[in-house]
């Protein structure tokens, strides 16, 4: 059981830094949520009643998503638990080199909202790209199905996947580009 969680491993983390916002980060890591998902699922593993692959990873999702909204729902609707109500503490109030520690460990505001913006420009480019091509990103890079999966998913063969989505990919980085240097000439 242990192995099959492993294996689906990056696929939930993907999904949890996606789905946690930064006020959630400050209470709980990704990596906690997906352990989280984990034990969960290994608990209540003798009630999945999937047969195939792409179910277990529909069911692993749906349970790491409703690990997200418990999270939501304990620290974003609350008045004192809240995580917009916290304060940082100060060198008064804490070792400084405790805190300096910490601070160098987690990322600064600003490279949280690089990377928020740098994601949602992804996704705005990804939404800009013919149907198809948009399907078999997010397939691939979002919900981390193998060539196999997405060839199944598609009814093309996994080499046929493997193209499509390397011509998706050319298209996207065009794309970003493009954004790029328009961006910069307005500038």
């Amino acid at each position: 059981m242990g192995q099959l969680l492993d294996h689906y491993r990056s696929y939930m983390l993907s999904l949890a830094n996606d789905e946690i916002s930064v006020e959630l980060v400050a209470k709980v890591a990704p990596s906690d949520l997906v352990q989280e998902t984990c034990l969960q699922a290994a608990r209540d593993f003798p009630s999945f009643e999937g047969c195939t692959e792409a179910e277990l990873r529909a069911w692993l999702r749906q349970i790491l998503l409703n690990n997200v909204l418990d999270l939501k729902r304990r620290f974003l609707g609350t008045q004192k638990r809240g995580a917009v109500q916290e304060i940082q503490l100060t060198g008064a109030d804490i070792d400084s080199r405790l805190l300096a520690d910490v601070e160098c460990q987690r990322p600064q505001p600003s490279e949280q909202a690089i990377s928020a913006e740098r994601r949602h420009e992804l996704h705005r480019a990804v939404e800009s790209l013919p149907e198809k091509y948009q399907r078999v990103v997010k397939l691939r890079n979002f919900q981390l199905f193998s060539f196999q999966e997405i060839g199944d998913e598609l009814q093309c063969s996994a080499e046929a996947a493997r193209k499509l989505w390397a011509r998706a990919i050319e298209k996207l980085s065009q794309k970003l580009d493009d954004d790029e240097s328009s961006l910069r000439k307005s500038s």
